[in-house]
């Protein structure tokens, strides 16, 4: 009676066309089909999903996309696990991969359009006027909440106006999408097929590991080429995040970490480690995963335990359609070997100009005041290792016979990060402090009165940035981190970059220290740009440097760890 029920439901949304509602009476048979072991569940599934699509495509504009998956995710992910379970292993994996960045996705495929040809000039002025109040709000909030009493009725207010310009906003975007024409140029892809990403995507010595955190499970796809397994780890979902959670925590305070490494090794290696052997892994996390640097994680018994990175090259990426898009169209020009990199901004401009101690400097530094966020000390101290970092980056691209810029002290400003000029140069890197708030995210760079800029890159500003770097280094504290959004993962400044132009970025995942992060860095480029190392490569040997550093405390993955290398 139920599925019969479906039926009529389903003749007739198909007549009304009411393609959504149609959507949901698939499912909604499908479902029950599951329930009562009936054959055709599968392609009930399949036919839902399908119908989706054709949804989430007539939604146009990124905003409405994503608000839509959000309301279907538990579809996807009901549909994936019957298929799990099924043993349909290729539909699983083209279900599971329909749910990962999908907006990121779409937004990478924008990229590849100049559309701001086509915006009119004056919804472009009323977006630019929004923005930057916008991130000017985001500031001023953030401020406020940073504050160890903040005034609960001037939060609330800025809450307030900030909604509102964001509402606006969005209101704006809709209509530039609708009035430009470049966006009916746009080719917005479909999730990768397994056979493209077995033939034309992965390289013969690589294998991606492709992790689905379910409600129910954790699953992990190994793929290579000839290479197709589905593996349901041996842990349920809440003490797998409880366990990331607790590894985090301990390696971030510079705390004993070896029995939580261990147990993620076996919870989420160890099941697929014979097939990792002399390859290079790709990780593509989903979930809390994301949150976890698989270099750290050990393996073997006392003293004989090593960790990941002194057996393997590891790189991230958002999804295996990313992936796909960064190899196969995302063929943007490159630039040469030109590097450009800003340290050392100047956050006490009062202090430098009248040549005094700025704030945050002591002659003798602990640990929490060396920290390139401002949570550790209430302040933006100075960072004169983060200068010391680029000038040394500077000399080996000097050594190489390459372009450099060093852009220190009060070069280190945001007019410099966001001139037209940035496009020219191969390699950029920013070394300063990082702001992470639950509303804002940016790099904060020299903060000087009565300039044009505050001196603060928000996401936002450098997704209206051109880049045509092959690599971008975001060398400040969780720089990698941000909103998680289910299916989407970690949404931040990663993407902004990437979406700016830059095929790879490299991003903290904690907050991380001034002092080892300028030796991390000074390793990393040696490897790179003077041994020309693959960036995967060069980041592996730079952080196995670290753990045999003459300054015994750098062994600890607290000060190696927390940078990984997302893209391509």
């Amino acid at each position: 009676d139920a599925l019969l029920a479906y039926d009529r439901s389903i003749a007739l949304y198909k007549k009304i066309g009411d393609i959504e509602s149609q959507a949901h009476a698939v499912f909604g048979k499908a479902s029950a089909a599951a329930r009562a072991g009936a054959q055709e569940a599968a392609e009930l599934y399949e036919a839902s999903i399908s119908l989706f699509e054709r949804v989430r495509r007539q939604a146009g504009l990124s905003d409405m996309k994503k608000s839509f998956m959000d309301k279907i995710y538990p579809r996807y992910e009901e549909a994936a696990l019957f298929m799990l379970n099924a043993g349909r292993k290729d539909q699983a994996f083209r279900l599971a991969e329909g749910m990962k960045a999908r907006v990121f996705l779409d937004q990478l495929a924008e990229g590849l359009v100049d559309l701001e040809k086509g915006i009119d000039p004056d919804l472009k002025q009323k977006r630019d006027v929004l923005a930057s109040r916008i991130q000017s709000l985001q500031k001023r909030s953030a401020a406020e909440d940073a504050k160890p009493v903040p005034d609960a009725k001037r939060s609330a207010s800025l809450e307030a106006e900030i909604r509102q310009a964001e509402n606006e906003l969005a209101e704006i975007g809709r209509q530039i999408r609708l009035r430009n024409p470049l966006y009916a140029s746009v080719q917005y892809p479909e999730p990768i097929t397994l056979e493209t990403l077995q033939q034309a995507v992965l390289k013969k010595d690589e294998v991606m590991l492709e992790y689905f955190f379910s409600k129910t499970g954790v699953y992990c796809f190994v793929i290579a080429s000839g290479l197709f397994e589905i593996v349901q780890l041996p842990v349920p979902p809440e003490l797998l995040e409880k366990t990331i959670r607790a590894v985090i925590a301990s390696v971030s305070e510079v705390r004993p970490y070896h029995d939580e490494s261990l147990a993620l090794f076996r919870m989420l290696i160890q099941p697929v480690e014979k097939q990792l052997r002399g390859k290079t892994v790709i990780i593509i996390p989903d979930g809390p995963i994301a949150l976890l640097p698989f270099e750290m994680l050990l393996s073997g018994d006392g003293d004989s335990a090593r960790h990941m990175l002194e057996e393997y090259r590891i790189k991230y990426v958002q999804s295996a359609s990313v992936l796909g898009m960064l190899r196969i169209q995302y063929r943007k020009e490159q630039v040469g070997t030109g590097f450009i990199g800003f340290g050392d901004p100047v956050y006490d401009y009062d202090n430098y100009q009248k040549k005094r101690r700025e704030k945050g400097m002591r002659a003798v530094q602990p640990l929490v005041f060396r920290l390139r966020d401002v949570a550790g000390s209430g302040i933006l101290g100075r960072l004169e290792g983060s200068g010391q970092e680029v000038l040394a980056i500077a000399d080996i691209f000097a050594n190489q016979g390459g372009a450099r810029t060093a852009n220190l002290r009060l070069s280190a400003r945001e007019e410099h990060a966001k001139s037209a000029d940035m496009e020219k140069y191969g390699y950029i890197h920013f070394a300063a402090h990082g702001i992470l708030a639950d509303r804002f995210q940016g790099i904060a760079l020299s903060q000087i009165p009565d300039a044009p800029e505050d001196g603060v890159l928000t996401i936002g500003e450098i997704m209206n940035s051109r880049y045509r770097a092959r690599l971008v280094v975001l060398s400040a504290c969780n720089s990698g981190l941000g909103t998680m959004e289910r299916g989407e993962g970690i949404t931040g400044l990663s993407r902004a970059v990437m979406y700016a132009g830059s095929p790879a970025v490299v991003v903290s995942l904690w907050s991380v220290d001034d002092r080892g992060t300028r030796e991390l860095m000074s390793l990393f480029y040696r490897f790179l740009i003077a041994e020309r190392f693959p960036p995967e490569e060069a980041l592996r040997r730079a952080k196995a440097g670290m753990m045999k550093h003459a300054q015994a405390e750098y062994a600890h993955p607290f000060f190696w760890a927390a940078f990984v290398l997302y893209g391509e």
